[in-house]
């Protein structure tokens, strides 16, 4: 007896494929990515990177004071 999730991804290759045959001009024609999605992934980036790169930037300008201060009192007078 096959794994119901076995079974489930047999009918759907099976449907999949009736379809093709029934319609074999589909074949290849949902291929790719639109531009909208292409430009919403874009836009999407560009916004995380724009909210992530200046508080990266912070947080490496307080580190580095942080190792200066560290610096300046470990140092032997």
């Amino acid at each position: 007896m096959p794994l119901p999730i076995v079974k489930l991804l047999s009918q759907r290759v099976s449907k999949h494929c009736n379809n093709l045959e029934l319609n074999p001009n589909k074949i290849g024609q949902n291929q790719g990515f639109t531009m909208v999605e292409l430009l919403f992934t874009l836009v999407l980036l560009i916004t995380l990177t724009s909210i992530a790169v200046p508080s990266f930037l912070g947080a490496l300008k307080r580190w580095e004071a942080k190792e200066v201060r560290n610096q300046l009192t470990s140092s032997p007078r």
